[in-house]
């Protein structure tokens, strides 16, 4: 499952290179978002700053729930994103227990694969729902990177 997102990400990285040092985010690429976006681009510090293209995201807190019934279970998770095409490629590992899944958001479709022992597929999820979940996800990530 690493192996299979690390794979991803180095050819989302080939396509999507270009990170534009000389680009500064201003209160002009804010201009016309409602009031509270340019708030917490404000407030977050973004101005002034080299605009970010692609990001690399090591979560140090999450936390999956398989089903209503089951606690929150944790996990490590690295995640990559790309904002030239909305592009989300998640690795995530449980630390309770062998399951490892990788969930993707490209092209306009969403995937997510998972495996336990690395060998038994236990999850394989796609199609308009996995897409959409797979969308609404991107969509409730981006502000953490600053671009325009």
């Amino acid at each position: 499952m690493k192996r299979l997102f690390e794979k991803e990400r180095a050819r989302a990285v080939k396509e999507f290179p270009k990170q534009k040092r000389d680009e500064v985010f201003g209160e002009s690429d804010i201009a016309d978002l409602p009031e509270p976006v340019q708030k917490y681009f404000r407030v977050c510090g973004y101005l002034g700053k080299p605009k970010i293209y692609n990001a690399d995201v090591i979560w140090k807190e999450s936390f999956i729930k398989l089903s209503p019934e089951k606690e929150w279970m944790p996990l490590e998770t690295r995640q990559f994103n790309s904002v030239i095409e909305p592009v989300r490629i998640a690795y995530m590992k449980a630390l309770s227990m062998p399951l490892q899944v990788r969930d993707i958001y490209r092209d306009g479709q969403g995937h997510m694969y998972g495996k336990l022992f690395n060998l038994i597929p236990v999850v394989n999820a796609k199609g308009k729902e996995t897409s959409q979940s797979a969308l609404i996800t991107l969509f409730t990530e981006i502000f953490i990177y600053p671009y325009l």
